[in-house]
C-alpha cells in the first residue's frame, strides 16, 4: 500500500512540476502532508524517526520556497527595467517627462533627479551600444528635499569625452587613460572634480589624460572601444598609464542584463579562458534561457524550484559571470600591453555592501594577475564613514571629494614610481 501512495506522490510530483504555477509549492507541501501522516500513524519507532526528519527537511524547503516566491513576485507583471536603473543618471529609456519641452527627464527614485532627457545626451553607438553626443554641455540636478546634491554640467568633447583640460604640453607627451561607468565619468560632480581631471592638472604637462567612461558602461564597452581602433581613434598620445574602476553592478552588465544596454558589445567566454566578440546582446535574448542551456534535464526540472533557481543564480551562474567580466578585464589588459609596450594597466576595485560577491569578484581578477587597488585601501578611512565620500546615502557615485582623494593616491602611489 505505502509502496502504492509513493508511486502516487512521485507521479502527482511530476504533473504539478509539468503543468502547475508555482509547482514546487505543492511538492514539497504534498510530501511534507505525507510525512507528518507517516509519523501519525506508523506504530514503528524508527519509522516516526525518519518521518519527523524528512518533515524537517520538507518544511525548511517549502519555507524557502515561499520566501523566494514572495521575493520574485511572479504574479505581477514584468517590468522592463527597475526602479534602480530608472533612477540612474541616463538609461537606455526615458521614464515620464513632465518637462520634456526643456529637455528635461525626472527620476524620483530616492532623492529627485531631474537630469537631460536620451534625446539631448545620448546616441547610439555601433560598437558601444550607446555613446554621448559629442560637442554638448547638459545639466544634471539633484534634490533631497529642498536640498541641493548636485547641480552640475557634463561637458562632452568633439571626441565624445568628458571634457579634459585644454592640452599645452609636448606633443609627444604621454596620456593617462580611464575606463568605467558613472563611477569614472564623474556623475554627479562637475569636470574638473574629476580624477580624471585632477591628475591631468596635477601632473601639469607630463601626463594627457581621456575619460572613457560613460553612465552605465561596464568592462564590455572599454575592451569594444579597445578592439574597434575607438580608443586609437581618438588620442593623440601613447599612453603610459590604463585605469578601469569596476563595481559589482558591472558584472551583470557584462553579462547582457542591464536593461539601459541591450545594445551593447556581447563577450562569450571561450574553454580557453578567453573572451570572443559575439555581436549584440539583443542579437539574442540574455536570461533564464541561457542559464539552463547545456544543463541536465534534471536541472531543468529541477530550476522550476524559485529555491533551487535563486541558490544557482547566487553560486554557478554568479561565479560563471564574475569569470566573464575577470576574463574581459584580462583582455583589455592583454591588448594595451600588446599595442603599447610598457604600459601599465590598474583595476580600481569599489568595495560595496555583500562581501562575498566582492570577493568573489577580487578573486576572479587576482587569478588572471591583475593589478587591483582596492577603494578601502586607497581611502584609509572609507569604511569609518562611507556617506563622507558619496552624493548621498541614497546615491553611492562617489562625491568631489572621493574623485580627490582616488586621484591622490594615484599620483603618489602609481605616476610617481
Amino acid at each position: 500500500m505505502n509502496v502504492i501512495v509513493v508511486a502516487a506522490g512521485l507521479a502527482a510530483s511530476w504533473l504539478s512540476v509539468e503543468f502547475l504555477p508555482l509547482p514546487f509549492i505543492w511538492v514539497f507541501a504534498g510530501w511534507f502532508a505525507f510525512c507528518v501522516t507517516i509519523v501519525r500513524r506508523s506504530p514503528g519507532t524508527v519509522a516516526r524517526i525518519v518521518g519527523i526528519n524528512l518533515a524537517a527537511v520538507l518544511f525548511v524547503l517549502l519555507a524557502g520556497e515561499l520566501l523566494y516566491v514572495v521575493k520574485a513576485e511572479p504574479w505581477k507583471p514584468q517590468e522592463t527595467g527597475s526602479p534602480a536603473a530608472a533612477a540612474s543618471a541616463v538609461e537606455g529609456r526615458d521614464p515620464a517627462e513632465p518637462r520634456a519641452g526643456e529637455g528635461w527627464s525626472v527620476a524620483s527614485t530616492g532623492p529627485v533627479q531631474y537630469r537631460p532627457s536620451r534625446s539631448r545626451y545620448i546616441q547610439d553607438h555601433e560598437h558601444l551600444g550607446y555613446a554621448p553626443l559629442p560637442d554638448n554641455r547638459v545639466e544634471a540636478r539633484r534634490y533631497d528635499g529642498d536640498r541641493l546634491l548636485y547641480d552640475v554640467v557634463y561637458d562632452i568633447d568633439s571626441q565624445g569625452l568628458r571634457r579634459a583640460p585644454e592640452w599645452a604640453g609636448a606633443d609627444d607627451a604621454d596620456c593617462v587613460l580611464f575606463f568605467g561607468g558613472s563611477f569614472t565619468i564623474g556623475e554627479g560632480v562637475n569636470g574638473e572634480e574629476t580624477m580624471s581631471y585632477i591628475v591631468d592638472i596635477r601632473t601639469g604637462e607630463r601626463y594627457r589624460t581621456y575619460n572613457f567612461g560613460f553612465h552605465g558602461y561596464g568592462p564590455h564597452q572599454m575592451l569594444s572601444a579597445l578592439e574597434h581602433g575607438i580608443v586609437e581613434d581618438v588620442i593623440e598620445c601613447r599612453p603610459k598609464y590604463v585605469f578601469y574602476q569596476a563595481i559589482r553592478a558591472h558584472v551583470n552588465r557584462s553579462a547582457g542584463l542591464s536593461s539601459h544596454d541591450r545594445h551593447g558589445p556581447r563577450y562569450r567566454l571561450q574553454a580557453d579562458g578567453t573572451v570572443r566578440f559575439d555581436g549584440r546582446f539583443d542579437d539574442e535574448s540574455v536570461g533564464a534561457d541561457e542559464i539552463s542551456a547545456g544543463r541536465s534535464p534534471i536541472y531543468r526540472w529541477l530550476s522550476r524550484s524559485f529555491l533551487v533557481a535563486e541558490m544557482h543564480r547566487l553560486t554557478v551562474i554568479y561565479s560563471e559571470q564574475t569569470d566573464l567580466l575577470a576574463s574581459i578585464v584580462h583582455a583589455s589588459r592583454d591588448l594595451v600591453e600588446s599595442r603599447w609596450p610598457g604600459s601599465e594597466f590598474h583595476v580600481i576595485l569599489w568595495d560595496e555592501r555583500i562581501q562575498w560577491k566582492l570577493q568573489m569578484l577580487e578573486k576572479a581578477l587576482a587569478e588572471r594577475d591583475l593589478s587591483i587597488h582596492r577603494v578601502g585601501e586607497i581611502i584609509s578611512d572609507y569604511f569609518d564613514d562611507k556617506n563622507k565620500y558619496r552624493i548621498h546615502e541614497d546615491d553611492h557615485h562617489p562625491n568631489a571629494l572621493a574623485h580627490a582623494r582616488i586621484a591622490d593616491y594615484l599620483m603618489s602611489e602609481v605616476l610617481a614610481r
